[in-house]
């Protein structure tokens, strides 16, 4: 009977309580623009740092631009917070490059930067895909930074690849990023055809006083479940909320 007991306990808090937990981030960071003007990195470490989490995917960042000091601002904010930085360059800018980051607080065992679809006149958009290992699994993750034109055919298109390059992943993965859309377009729509979203109400873009989703954690495995309610980060450091969820394998 004792025996029946501890299994049943064990298999309750196995149901209950994940064996490991996973805490990801999505934030535009505005090239490190805070509202005053100013480059300040040290308001989106402390951001980052008050949250711990385990992967932070970046949008809108500087490599060695001069609007930016010349630095290589995903190895900065990779210092501030004790991560490992990958950068994916999107197009020249400004005498340097300018694209979207991982910050990792696991190493990466695998990256490949795809470019997105793109048309003369538009800034060009990629996806960066890691693979990480956490324990005993492997786990992918993508970033990237959508079109943002009211138009959006160009949006469109980049969503339908973004699903062709899930086709190539047979692991749990998590897309992250600024998908420049509301939950309603046909853009979220589709990539939700592939992805889940636990949240499609919180609203991350313009901060701190957010009116509209734009930002995104979305989930394509069984295995890995929100296990608490997404929250936004509104202090003052970029035009966008800081967007967080807490995962747990079951």
């Amino acid at each position: 009977m004792k025996k029946l007991l501890a299994i049943l306990v064990v298999s309750f808090a196995t149901v209950i309580f994940p064996q490991q937990k996973l805490k990801l981030m999505t934030f535009n960071i505005y090239h490190g623009e805070t509202p005053t003007g100013n480059i300040n990195l040290d308001a989106f470490a402390e951001i980052i740092n008050d949250e711990q989490p385990d992967i932070i995917a970046l949008q809108e960042v500087d490599f060695y631009t001069n609007r930016s000091g010349k630095i290589d601002m995903s190895l900065k904010l990779a210092k501030k917070t004790k991560t490992v930085p990958l950068f994916a360059r999107a197009m020249s800018y400004d005498g340097g490059e300018y694209g979207v980051a991982i910050l990792s607080r696991f190493t990466f065992i695998k990256s490949v930067v795809y470019n997105l679809p793109y048309e003369e006149g538009y800034e060009p958009r990629v996806a960066l895909a890691v693979d990480v290992k956490i324990g005993n699994d492997t786990l992918s993750f993508i970033t990237t930074h959508l079109d943002y034109h009211e138009n959006d055919t160009l949006r469109f298109k980049q969503a339908q690849h973004l699903l062709k390059i899930t086709k190539t992943i047979d692991r749990p993965l998590f897309l992250l990023g600024d998908l420049n859309d509301t939950p309603e377009s046909r853009t979220i729509k589709l990539l939700l055809t592939v992805f889940s979203s636990d949240d499609s109400s919180l609203l991350s873009f313009p901060c701190p006083k957010p009116e509209k989703k734009i930002d995104y954690i979305l989930n394509r495995t069984n295995q890995w479940k929100m296990i608490d309610e997404y929250k936004i980060i509104t202090d003052k450091a970029s035009d966008h909320c800081a967007v967080v969820g807490i995962f747990g394998k079951r």
